[in-house]
């Protein structure tokens, strides 16, 4: 999952995007409180909202790179924001996946406690 106060920080637009996915847990809560699946239809245009934001926020990041001294070779390295859109687009799939048949949770923060038990 993404550190929301780390990375919202490279990308203000970024927000937008945190409370799209905080509505969409909201869903998925009272859809599984409810005994029930998440309506196709709802979570089609979740993800279609979370594509949409994305493209925003690749525009705002833009595609410049960082400057570097001519002297260098190589490609240029990308914005922080950038990276983190490119992250956000290619595992979309694994980010909404809390949103189908509700057995993945919306955070890791069991995984993350689960793990300092184990190393401590």
């Amino acid at each position: 999952m993404i550190c929301r106060d780390r990375q919202t920080a490279f990308l203000p637009g970024l927000k937008i995007g945190v409370s799209c996915l905080v509505r969409m847990k909201a869903a998925v809560d009272t859809a599984q409180q409810s005994g029930h699946a998440l309506l196709p239809a709802i979570s089609t245009a979740f993800e279609e909202r979370y594509r949409r934001i994305l493209e925003a926020g690749e525009r705002e990041a833009g595609t410049t790179g960082v400057p570097r001294e001519q002297r260098w070779r190589g490609r240029k390295k990308q914005p922080n924001a950038k990276n983190l859109m490119d992250r956000c687009r290619n595992y979309q799939g694994e980010i909404l996946a809390f949103m189908k048949g509700f057995t993945r949770p919306f955070t890791n923060t069991q995984a993350e406690r689960d793990l300092r038990d184990v190393l401590e």
